[in-house]
């Protein structure tokens, strides 16, 4: 196995160890017996409007150890601990790229996985389990000509995830590096506004293993 094949497979464990199922990588039908927010460390969208409890990153609370300027010795005074800085998890993601004049329109491909709880079975006190439906869309998105503000293009059939849209112009002065006048800056942000869970159901209004496929394209 070449060092580039082994890099592969360790990009791949690492993909479905961290995010889970994107693609041709894993399970898109499969079952947890955990809270997918709690198997997967990254990847998913939490609704705009979710609680602060549903929102933080508990394991943004931890701080690290503060050693000892003299040794440890008895006289040592215990220093101060440092305040824990707390990180919210994302509800949207994007990217930015630059389009010519003429363009007018994008193709957009979103793939994302909706995970819902069920019961093993109809029996009352049946174990529960959170079972993944692949989701992916594809549509076209209009580019406005010059400068505009950002609108919001709801994803068919999401529901409640948008397209965040905004255009402007690349300044005159960026044109000395090569960029031809008249090229505009695009930005596309995936944005989960969905209604958020209750508590046991919260994972439900989540967006998980977002992905843009490489495909934007010019129409």
């Amino acid at each position: 196995m070449s060092p580039g094949e082994i890099r592969s497979k360790l990009t791949d464990t690492l993909q479905l160890d961290l995010i889970g199922p994107v693609g041709e990588l894993g399970d898109p039908q499969e079952v947890l017996r955990q809270r997918p927010s709690t198997w997967y460390l990254t990847g998913f969208l939490v609704p705009t409007d979710a609680s602060e409890d549903q929102r933080v990153d508990a394991e943004s609370a931890d701080t690290m150890d503060v050693m000892e300027e003299r040794g440890g010795t008895d006289d040592a005074a215990t220093p101060d601990r440092p305040s824990a800085r707390r990180s919210f998890m994302p509800s949207s993601m994007g990217l930015s790229f630059l389009v010519a004049r003429e363009c007018t329109k994008v193709n957009v491909d979103v793939t994302w996985g909706d995970y819902r709880l069920e019961a093993d079975g109809p029996e009352s006190g049946a174990a529960l389990h959170w079972h993944r439906a692949a989701r992916s869309e594809s549509f076209v998105i209009e580019i406005p000509k010059g400068n505009a503000k950002t609108k919001e293009i709801e994803v068919p059939n999401s529901p409640k995830l948008f397209i965040s849209v905004s255009v402007r112009n690349v300044p005159p002065d960026n044109l000395l590096s090569g960029i031809p006048e008249g090229t505009r800056s695009v930005s596309l942000f995936l944005v989960n506004r969905r209604v958020p869970a209750g508590d046991i159901r919260a994972d439900e209004a989540f967006a998980f293993q977002a992905h843009r496929k490489r495909s934007w394209a010019r129409l």
